[in-house]
C-alpha cells in the first residue's frame, strides 16, 4: 500500500516541476530534435525507455557489468542519505528526494490520514527536487550531458528525479534495479570469484609490524607499479592499535565498493603489490576469494632493524603519547591483548607507559606479541588455505627514510617487474628519420608557452593523443630550437647540445618495433635527452609523469615509441619545473652561483673544490 503512495506523490512532484507541453510541432521539426538527442553516443546497456515522451526521451542502463561512474558526466543518488552514507555507486552524488526523517514523517501520518500523507508527501518531493535543479552542481550541466540516476531498485524516486531531468532536455539514464543491482553484481565479483580472477597476478609485501610496508606500496606506485592499499581502502592500519584519529572506517558495503573498483581497474598481464593482511581490517572482512590469493602470492619479506621500526611506529602513532586522552585510549586498547599477550604482560606495559619510557615500550611490544602473532598467523592462514610455505624474496631496508624506502621498491620491482619486450625483426620500408623537417603550425616557432606545458597537453604524449612530429617539436622548443626558413636555427640551443645536434634529432622513432638499423640513432638522441636531466629531477619518471596518469613502463604491448614519449613528457615536465622563463644566460648565472656555494662549503671541510664544469680543480690556495 506505500508503495502506491510513493508512486502517486512522486509522480505529482515531478509533474509539478515540469512546465506544460509545448504546442505541437511539425513532423520535420520533432525528427531534428530527436536527431540532435541521438547525436550523444549511447553506452552498452543503453536503451529507450518506451514509457517515456520520445520527443523528450528517458533511457534505461541495464548494467551487466557494475556501472563505471566515468561514462556519465554526473551519477544522483536518489536514497536518503543514511542508505548514501552505507554505500554508494563511487563517484555518486547525493540527492534524495525524501530524507530519513521526511520517509518517516510520511510513513507515520499514512496509518491515520493518506490523503493528508498524499499532500504532505508531494510538497516534501516538490521542494526536494527544486532544490536539487538549483544545486550548481547540476543546474551548470551542459546540454549534452549524460546523467545516470538511481534509487533503492530503480523504482519512483529515481523515476520522478529522473523524469524531471530528462523534461529538461539531458539525457538522462535511469539504473534498472537500482543500487540493489549494483550491490548484486559486486558481490557476485568478490565473493563468487573462486578463482581470484580480481587479483590473479599478485605480489604480497609481508614484513614485521612497523617495517614501513605502507611507504614501500606508496614508493612502488610512485615508479608505475600496481598497487592495491587495502589499509587504505579499509581507513584502517590494521592492527588493534591502529584505528586512524578522527577518521571513520566505512561500512563493510563501501569497502567492498572501493575494493571492487581498485581491483577492476588493474591490468592482469602485470604484477600487483598488496600487503600482506590478515583476513581482517579493523572491523571490515577482506573478501575470502581475495584473501585466499593474496596468501597463495608470492612474498616479498622486509626485513628492519628494530629500532628503525620502533622510531617509525612512534612517529605514525604519536596520538598515543599525549598524556591525556591518547594515552588513556591505548591503556583501554591494550587490555585487549590480553587474552594473548597475558595479563602479566599487559601489566608490564602499562608499566612502561607509566614511566613514559616509550621506546621500551614499543619494543617489548614489538618482541613478545607483534613479531610473534605475525609469524603464527602467516603459519596459520597458509595452512587453513592449504596452501605451502614457499621462501620469501627477501629485502633488507636500513630504516623507513625515503631514500632506503626508494631502494627497497627498485629491488622489489627488479625482482618481479622486469619489462618484457617483443623484439621484432623486419626490413624497414623506408631510411629513419634523423632530423625532422616538417612544418610547424602558426605560433610554434618559437617560445614555448605555458598552455602547452600543462598536465593535460603532456599527458597526451604517452597516450599518444599526439603525433610523433608533434612531440618532437615541442621538445625542440625547449631545447631552445627555433624555426626559420632553412629550417631549424640551434643558436639559442645549450651548449652541449648544440654541438652534438646542429639540427634537431628525432627523439621518438618511425617505427613501434625494435630495429637496430632503424632505431640506433634515435634512441642514441633520446638516451642523451634523458641525461641531460638533473639527478635532482631523475625521479621525474615515477613521480612526475604519475601525476598526469602514467602509469609506468610495465604496460602490456608497451612499444618502443611509446617508451620514448614518455621520456620526452619527463623532459618537458623537467623543463617546465626548473628552466620555464629563463634565459640561457640566467640559466648559467644560477649554474655558477650554485657551484660557488658549493665551494664554499668544500672550503671550509678542505676538500676539493668544483670547476664550472663539475670536475674537482684542487684544494683552494
Amino acid at each position: 500500500m506505500r508503495r502506491h503512495l510513493a508512486t502517486a506523490l512522486l509522480a505529482t512532484a515531478a509533474s509539478a516541476l515540469v512546465p506544460p507541453a509545448a504546442p505541437r510541432r511539425s513532423k520535420a521539426l520533432r525528427t531534428r530534435d530527436a536527431g540532435v538527442a541521438h547525436k550523444i553516443p549511447i553506452i552498452e546497456g543503453e536503451a529507450v525507455d518506451p514509457a517515456s515522451d520520445p520527443s523528450r526521451p528517458r533511457w534505461l542502463y541495464a548494467p551487466s557489468k557494475v556501472p563505471n561512474a566515468s561514462h556519465w558526466d554526473v551519477v544522483l543518488d536518489a536514497r536518503s542519505p543514511s542508505e548514501f552514507e552505507e554505500d554508494r555507486i563511487l563517484g555518486a552524488l547525493s540527492t534524495p528526494v525524501l530524507d530519513d526523517d521526511e520517509r518517516a514523517e510520511v510513513g507515520t501520518l499514512y496509518a491515520s490520514n493518506s490523503f493528508q500523507a498524499r499532500v504532505r508527501g508531494a510538497s516534501l518531493v516538490a521542494n526536494r527536487l527544486a532544490h536539487i535543479l538549483q544545486d550548481d552542481r547540476i543546474a551548470t550541466l551542459p546540454r549534452d550531458a549524460r546523467i545516470l540516476v538511481y534509487c533503492w531498485r530503480g523504482g519512483d524516486r529515481s523515476g520522478s528525479l529522473a523524469h524531471a531531468l530528462s523534461r529538461i532536455g539531458w539525457h538522462v539514464a535511469l539504473l534498472q534495479g537500482g543500487y540493489k543491482a549494483y550491490r548484486k553484481l559486486v558481490r557476485e565479483a568478490l565473493y563468487e570469484d573462486s578463482e581470484g580472477a580480481l587479483l590473479r597476478n599478485c605480489v604480497a609485501i609481508g614484513g614485521a609490524t612497523g617495517s614501513g610496508k605502507g611507504l614501500i606500496l606508496d614508493a612502488l606506485s610512485a615508479r608505475g607499479a600496481q598497487v592495491i592499499d587495502l589499509e587504505g581502502l579499509a581507513s584502517h592500519r590494521g592492527s588493534i592499535l591502529g584505528a586512524e584519529p578522527g577518521v571513520k572506517q566505512p561500512t563493510q558495503k563501501h569497502f567492498e565498493s572501493r575494493l571492487y573498483n581498485a581491483l577492476k581497474a588493474l591490468d592482469p598481464s602485470r604484477p600487483t603489490f598488496v600487503e600482506l593482511e590478515s583476513a581482517k581490517i579493523g572491523r571490515l572482512d577482506v573478501p575470502r576469494p581475495i584473501f585466499r590469493r593474496l596468501i597463495e602470492a608470492p612474498v616479498v619479506e622486509v626485513q628492519v632493524p628494530v629500532e628503525s621500526r620502533v622510531k617509525w611506529i612512534r612517529e605514525g602513532y604519536s596520538h598515543f603519547e599525549d598524556g591525556g586522552e591518547g594515552t588513556a585510549q591505548l591503556r583501554r586498547l591494550l587490555d585487549f591483548c590480553a587474552p594473548t599477550a597475558g595479563k602479566k604482560t599487559v601489566a608490564r606495559w602499562n608499566s612502561l607507559i607509566d614511566q613514559e619510557d616509550w621506546d621500551a615500550f614499543v619494543t617489548d611490544m614489538l618482541e613478545s606479541h607483534y613479531d610473534v602473532g605475525y609469524q603464527r598467523s602467516r603459519a596459520r592462514d597458509r595452512r587453513n588455505a592449504g596452501v605451502s610455505q614457499e621462501e620469501p624474496f627477501y629485502v633488507d631496508m636500513a630504516s623507513t627514510r625515503d631514500d632506503d624506502v626508494s631502494t627497497c621498491a627498485a629491488q622489489i620491482l627488479e625482482r618481479f617487474s622486469r619489462p618484457k619486450l617483443r623484439v621484432a625483426v623486419h626490413k624497414p620500408s623506408r631510411q629513419p628519420l634523423t632530423v625532422m623537417h616538417a612544418s610547424l603550425r602558426e605560433g610554434e616557432t618559437g617560445e614555448v608557452s605555458a598552455e602547452e606545458l600543462t598536465n593535460d597537453q603532456i599527458v597526451k604524449f604517452v597516450r599518444e593523443e599526439v603525433t610523433d612530429q608533434e612531440v618532437n617539436e615541442l621538445v625542440w622548443r625547449c631545447l631552445g630550437y627555433k624555426r626559420t626558413s632553412d629550417g631549424w636555427n640551434a643558436d639559442h640551443v645549450f651548449p652541449k647540445w648544440a654541438a652534438k645536434y646542429p639540427q634537431p634529432p628525432d627523439l621518438i622513432g618511425v617505427t613501434r618495433t625494435y630495429s637496430k638499423d632503424v632505431d640506433e640513432v634515435v634512441l642514441r638522441a633520446n638516451q642523451a635527452l634523458v641525461a641531460s636531466i638533473p639527478m635532482k629531477y631523475k625521479g621525474g619518471i615515477k613521480e612526475h609523469l604519475r601525476k598526469v596518469g602514467w602509469t609506468g613502463y610495465l604496460l602490456e604491448g608497451l612499444t618502443p615509441n611509446k617508451t620514448r614519449r614518455a621520456q620526452c613528457a619527463n623532459w618537458v615536465l623537467y623543463y617546465r619545473e626548473a628552466l620555464f622563463g629563463k634565459s640561457l644566460e640566467e640559466l648559467k648565472a644560477a649554474r655558477s652561483r650554485d657551484i660557488e656555494a658549493e665551494n664554499e662549503k668544500l672550503r671550509r671541510a678542505g676538500k676539493m673544490l668544483r670547476s664550472a664544469k663539475g670536475e674537482a680543480s684542487g684544494k683552494d690556495g
